[in-house]
């Protein structure tokens, strides 16, 4: 029965998602934003609204800082490794490598990223240690974490405004139309991630596997579904724009572990996660976005590049289960 319940919040994420990213692709046109604010600002954070729910859901209702911590880098884990898997689908298109494709937008969003992500790193470690520093019950790491997020929203704002010149398609539709379902999608998406925690508990408890594990992998999987469709579909229409699409869910997922942490009553939420995020942060993620960082550089032509982000990622779901 458990089971069911997790597939059904898949099915309903997935098909508000999808929808959700129309109704803001409409937004965008009608607010004058161009692809790149559509996929790594606009498009990322619509995708990423599971993870927000389940993230607050897990905190508060469930008292449960490793579902909400190991979900916000399961799922930029998964993001991480949708990126090959798009780079593989280009190959069967007989399409260049995506890393030859992305513009200066997606590897300055790269860069915040790497930023929030070592941030949060050194913030685990250190409060773990007894080295953290509260303000108004807010880690001071989870704080900076807002402060680098508002920074980069404000740069690729001011870099993407009015950049939308296509052909208007959706005049038709009013504005208030569009903001309606809009609200309505996000909504379903919003009650199907608050879900979520509840579905995860029940499967740790179920099956004794850690609750790091349930987070990063299966809820990891539910909640990344958005943008693993709508990244696919932009493949098509552009790859800048299906890959800003992931990189900027992870620049909002680890954003997320400040609005966690001002959710979570018990403290510092860094402090209360166990060691087994210490593994997850250091040796996993970082590990991937430190590759495909590299390979944004290098620009490879070939596809060994996306084979070993592929591997690395299977690692990395073997060491999670191996400390359950």
């Amino acid at each position: 029965m458990v089971w069911i319940k997790f597939l059904i919040c898949a099915v309903a994420i997935l098909w508000a998602g999808r929808k959700l990213t129309q109704y803001g692709d409409i937004l965008a046109e009608k607010t004058g934003m161009g692809h790149a604010w559509i996929g790594i600002v606009l498009l990322a954070m619509i995708t990423s609204l599971p993870e927000t729910a389940n993230g607050i859901s897990a905190v508060t209702a469930v008292n449960s800082p490793d579902l909400a911590v190991g979900n916000v880098f399961g799922a930029c884990l998964y993001n991480m490794f949708y990126i090959a898997v798009l780079d593989i689908i280009q190959f069967f298109r007989k399409k260049p490598t995506i890393f030859q494709s992305l513009g200066q937008g997606n590897k300055t969003t790269g860069v915040y990223v790497f930023l929030m992500v070592l941030t949060a790193l050194v913030g685990t470690v250190l409060s773990k240690n007894g080295m953290d520093l509260v303000f108004f019950n807010v880690s001071i790491y989870t704080f900076l974490l807002f402060i680098i997020y508002a920074v980069a929203m404000r740069a690729l704002y001011h870099g993407e405004k009015g950049s939308h010149n296509g052909e208007l398609v959706f005049q038709h539709l009013s504005m208030f139309q569009v903001v309606f379902w809009f609200c309505f999608y996000s909504l379903v998406v919003v009650a199907a991630g608050a879900w979520l925690p509840f579905i995860g508990e029940e499967i740790s408890s179920i099956y004794g596997w850690g609750q790091t594990l349930v987070g990063a992998l299966f809820i990891g999987i539910a909640t990344t579904l958005p943008e693993l469709v709508v990244s696919t579909s932009a493949l098509f229409i552009s790859p800048g724009m299906a890959v800003g699409n992931f990189i900027g869910s992870n620049l909002y997922n680890v954003f997320l572990l400040f609005l966690d942490d001002l959710f979570y009553q018990r403290g510092p939420i860094l402090a209360a996660i166990s060691n087994t995020q210490l593994v997850l942060n250091a040796f996993l993620l970082v590990m991937l976005m430190v590759y495909v960082a590299a390979a944004f550089v290098i620009k490879p032509k070939n596809r060994s590049v996306s084979l070993v982000q592929v591997a690395i990622f299977l690692i990395s779901l073997y060491t999670l289960f191996a400390l359950k």
